[in-house]
């Protein structure tokens, strides 16, 4: 949707910013930087290890017919 200066407006949930807003592009990243840190900080992380000699994998898991 464009207005009477021929800006186009953005159709979502940033709808009162125009594209390309370069302040919101910079609040956007500094954003993301954060919730990346918080994240590393509070999650708890997930140790994965490669599975040994026992490991087998889940075949019937899969949606193909190998017979």
């Amino acid at each position: 949707m464009q207005d009477d200066s021929g800006r186009v407006w953005v159709h979502n949930n940033k709808q009162a910013f125009v594209d390309y807003c370069e302040p919101y592009a910079l609040l956007e990243d500094w954003l993301s930087e954060k919730a990346d840190e918080y994240l590393d900080n509070t999650v708890d992380k997930v140790n994965v290890k490669k599975g040994g000699v026992r490991y087998k994998p889940d075949l019937h898991l899969n949606s193909i017919d190998r017979d």
